[in-house]
């Protein structure tokens, strides 16, 4: 299918580069983009009241070329943020996929210490995502443990450290993905 590619370039690319203009419009972002010789990667996730705009782009397994989005509405109890919304998926392997992600996460501010885990699951995919992170605020590092579940497919762990740039919103990050046996490196802005 000529839609996968053609959204997956360079209009993938301009919906990235438009989510990663927008923290001036936003109540809080997230943007990283990393760099692995199998699977470079960009994620953006952009909060604006209620509503959270998430986006994704990459290349997969054999050359795959991919890209997926969601608007999930929000609903905050007491640090406890569940999110539910629509979400779509397209490669240049399957095609396109439309469907719904559905999600929990929950930030933990304890002075010198922070703690952030988010459990996430994506219809478009079948796909699960879990991940915690935990960081020492008062030298700028942390860690990060995630994994990457698709139906029919190994569970894919990630870990992750970071170093956040003083007096800035980033961080340079490098990590070891399990499955694939590589090593990664990228950059990360986040004002949350």
């Amino acid at each position: 299918m000529m839609v996968a590619p053609a959204i997956n370039g360079w209009l993938g690319a301009a919906f990235l580069a438009a989510l990663a203009g927008a923290p001036a419009l936003a109540d809080g972002y997230y943007t990283s983009f990393d760099l692995a010789p199998s699977k470079p990667m960009a994620v953006v996730s952009v909060d604006r009241g209620p509503l959270t705009y998430a986006a994704a782009a990459g290349r997969g397994d054999d050359g795959e070329r991919w890209g997926k989005g969601a608007v999930l509405y929000v609903w905050n109890r007491d640090g406890l943020r569940l999110k539910a919304g629509p979400s779509v998926y397209v490669s240049s392997k399957d095609g396109r996929h439309i469907g719904l992600r559905v999600g929990a996460d929950c930030y933990r501010d304890r002075g010198a210490w922070a703690s952030y885990w988010m459990a996430e699951y994506d219809t478009t995919q079948q796909a699960s995502l879990a991940l915690v992170s935990a960081d020492w605020k008062v030298r700028g590092i942390g860690v990060e443990l995630s994994v990457w579940h698709e139906r029919h497919e190994k569970a894919a762990p990630t870990l992750m450290a970071r170093w956040k740039m003083p007096g800035h919103d980033a961080s340079l990050r490098a990590g070891w993905r399990f499955k694939e046996r590589e090593a990664f490196v990228g950059v990360s802005l986040s004002r949350f």
